[in-house]
């Protein structure tokens, strides 16, 4: 999150991020990335149950 805060990203965005000592970003993709087609299909799924 300090990471969007700091380059002033909003919306839909995908960090790549290595952890060991400290986390180290690798890669920021401005755009909505795969993983939005699975959350979405579990936010789908997740709101028909209520």
């Amino acid at each position: 999150m300090r990471a969007c805060t700091a380059l002033g990203l909003r919306g839909y965005v995908g960090i790549d991020f290595l952890l060991g000592d400290l986390p180290r970003v690798v890669d920021v993709n401005t755009r909505p990335t795969t993983s939005i087609i699975g959350i979405a299909r579990v936010m789908k799924d997740l709101t028909s149950r209520i």
